[in-house]
């Protein structure tokens, strides 16, 4: 028997795809490309966008006589459109269910789901250190398909699976939960991210960590301090979800900052970590949001340093409050809005861009290599291009940042 691996969605999803994989290969299934006999497909259900992909790469599949087997969130919906989709497949595993590998193929015996030992991308692993939110926001689907009960893993277990990522090779981990603000809460205990940090440093490994996406409000300023102070092992990098600046809408979406909190943040890791990026996720056409509104979040935006914006129409989620919201807005304007934001985003990309010109920086080599250039992301998350040997695929590179140019910076490496 062939497998074949799909992952739809965020970082979480790609961990908990490798988790799969880990059990697969371990039972002697061999993995396998499109060519497979049989598809797993984790699935995500954060937007219609998604739906629709998952929906078309299923009937994909089944047209070329291929197996499907479907887990993810999208499995956990219940509603008719969810439905509809669901019942193409071949066979659907809960997402409680999807890490035990008996659940998708004949087996009498179970293989317990354990520490991962490798990760199939060559260029960065990611480690799920939390699962679940109980937050409730207004147009997020993630409590309902995910769960509201927070489990945040053991720092010892972290510990241990961080290092076997380290001795695989990989030169940057991702860490990152299904909300990571809330890594701790189950266990009443605030600094549990914080010392989770300092236990990883304090192994002093080659490796450099990454936080995804995290709240304000989350954020302690310790936080922002120890990456300061940790030498380049934990990026300069900081994913700090805004959603809208604009204090109405926030209320509407029952985020728990408002603008000015949300400033106050970025302006304490802007004065403890000038160079720091700060990337975004803008939801454009929420309901209620009218052109005051969205001028006020797109001037909130303007005044502040990001470094680059993540930017979507609002989607409208089954479960959800705001999918039930009057005033909503039509899809010709979120798409005007999209775009308006989008234009801007280019543009604080590009200031943040040239103001690290000259800089030399940490760029992790990607596999991927176009027109003679390798590309990698620098500690503060700048797309850089450059002229490599796949020597130095994986590996971290001291880079010179030279110039932009059509959207890109283009560095030379240090020899």
């Amino acid at each position: 028997m062939k497998v074949a691996l799909h992952t739809y969605g965020c970082k979480v999803n790609s961990y908990e795809t490798e988790v799969i994989r880990q059990q697969i290969l371990n039972s002697n299934i061999e993995i396998f490309d499109e060519n497979a006999d049989v598809h797993i497909i984790n699935t995500c259900t954060v937007t219609k966008k998604i739906d629709t992909e998952i929906y078309r790469k299923i009937k994909q599949l089944k047209k070329n006589g291929k197996k499907v087997i479907l887990t993810g969130c999208l499995v956990e919906r219940k509603d008719k459109e969810a439905l509809s989709i669901l019942s193409l497949a071949d066979d659907v595993v809960s997402n409680k269910s999807k890490f035990q590998i008996n659940n998708y193929f004949n087996f009498s015996d179970n293989i317990n789901y354990s520490l991962l030992s490798d990760f199939s991308t060559r260029d960065r692993a990611f480690i799920k250190i939390e699962d679940g939110c109980d937050n409730f926001c207004s147009y997020c689907e993630v409590p309902y398909v995910r769960g509201t009960n927070i489990k945040s893993r053991d720092i010892d277990i972290v510990k241990k699976e961080f290092l076997n990522l380290v001795n695989a090779g990989f030169n940057e981990i991702v860490l990152t939960g299904v909300n990571l603000g809330f890594y701790g809460k189950d266990k009443n205990d605030k600094n549990m991210l914080f010392r989770l940090l300092v236990e990883l440093i304090a192994e002093k490994p080659k490796t450099r960590i990454r936080l995804s996406s995290i709240g304000p409000k989350e954020l302690s300023d310790d936080i922002i301090r120890l990456i300061k102070d940790s030498d380049g092992l934990i990026c300069p990098h900081f994913h700090l979800s805004l959603q809208s600046g604009d204090e109405k809408i926030l209320k509407l979406m029952n985020r728990n900052y408002t603008p000015e909190e949300y400033k106050e943040k970025v302006n304490t890791i802007i004065s403890e970590i000038p160079y720091a990026a700060i990337t975004t996720d803008i939801i454009a056409g929420f309901p209620n949001e009218t052109e005051k509104e969205f001028k006020n979040t797109f001037d909130f935006i303007k005044q502040l340093p990001f470094s680059r914006l993540h930017v979507f129409p609002f989607s409208k989620r089954p479960d959800t409050v705001a999918s039930k919201m009057k005033e909503q807005v039509n899809e010709t304007e979120k798409k005007l809005r999209v775009n308006t934001m989008i234009k801007l985003g280019k543009l604080k990309e590009k200031n943040f861009a040239q103001k690290n010109l000259g800089f030399i920086r940490k760029v992790l080599v990607e596999t991927d290599k176009k027109n003679n250039y390798y590309t990698g992301y620098t500690d503060n998350y700048i797309r850089v291009k450059f002229r490599a040997d796949n020597s130095l695929i994986g590996k971290l590179a001291d880079i010179k940042l030279i110039e932009y140019k059509d959207d890109f910076v283009y560095g030379e490496i240090l020899k």
